[in-house]
């Protein structure tokens, strides 16, 4: 066991190594204490064998974007091929492109109705979708929309929950999923009052949801499941493989250089891929 352990953080210290070298391997350290968003390396089976080589190259991030084939072939131009703005790496790609915004809408949705169908069958819980509350905050404006608002029936205690799907990764040295969810709890803390005024509500927290596009479990989302109630792991890795297999679809409809119209396109038939074994809604 103890040489286990040892060969374990072994491999954790080259993965950082080599992170700090370049893209390989970043973000690799939020996936080190991450049972539920790993559970497809145990069981390889979960994924179809092109879904799974995929999922390798995203998670080593060596899949083929010009900034990873730089760096085997130096010189080489890095400029995204479909913005023509940013370099393009994989966190560029799945996490803010210009060319994916809209596929990135349809990942962030899809989560958000995950989180929320699941709790509704709960019938302590009412959810509420996208409601308008007025603030008068003098910086994010009078109105504000989180993803969901969820009321204990039982003690009204209100829980605002906004979901944010940030690409793993550091920025300036700081954990981006950390700064995603400061940002996010910054921004909807002026709620509390405005809610506090209403009658089916007796104390108010804010809950930022962060999954990373990999499918990392933030602690903040961990914060907010067990807020809920949801304790099974089952679910923590249904909304981690959401993640990764919507992130899987970006990344092949970019390479692919298809076009996505949202009058034409049903985007969330193009970023639909199944779930397998103990992942899916019923679970």
């Amino acid at each position: 066991m103890q040489a286990k352990g040892n060969e374990r953080r072994s491999q954790r210290a080259a993965w950082a190594k080599l992170a700090n070298t370049g893209q390989q391997g970043k973000g690799v350290e939020e996936f080190f204490d991450a049972p539920e968003a790993n559970t497809w390396l145990y069981d390889p089976c979960t994924l179809a064998p092109g879904e799974f080589m995929l999922a390798c190259k995203m998670r080593t991030n060596t899949c083929q974007v010009k900034a990873s084939l730089a760096a085997m072939c130096p010189g080489m131009p890095t400029k995204c091929r479909r913005c023509h703005l940013e370099p393009e790496t994989l966190g560029h790609v799945v996490g803010g492109c210009s060319f994916t915004k809209k596929l990135r809408i349809a990942r962030h949705n899809k989560i958000v109705d995950a989180l929320a169908e699941r709790v509704a069958q709960h019938a302590d819980w009412e959810v509420q979708k996208e409601q308008v509350v007025a603030t008068n905050d003098p910086v994010y404006g009078p109105l504000l929309r989180p993803d969901l608002i969820f009321i204990n029936r039982p003690n009204g205690h209100a829980l605002v929950v906004d979901v944010t799907v940030p690409f793993e990764g550091d920025w300036r040295g700081e954990s981006c999923l950390d700064l995603a969810a400061q940002r996010k709890r910054d921004k909807y803390e002026c709620l509390r009052t405005a809610l506090l005024e209403r009658s089916d509500v007796t104390s108010v927290t804010v809950h930022p949801f962060v999954i990373g596009c990999r499918g990392a479990i933030h602690a903040s989302a961990r914060e907010t499941f067990g807020a809920l109630g949801l304790k099974k792991s089952c679910t923590k890795k249904y909304v981690s493989r959401l993640a990764l297999h919507a992130s899987m679809r970006i990344l092949g409809i970019f390479l692919d250089g298809v076009e996505v119209r949202a009058q034409e396109v049903d985007l969330a038939a193009m970023m639909e891929l199944p779930l397998r074994g103990d992942h899916a809604p019923g679970s």
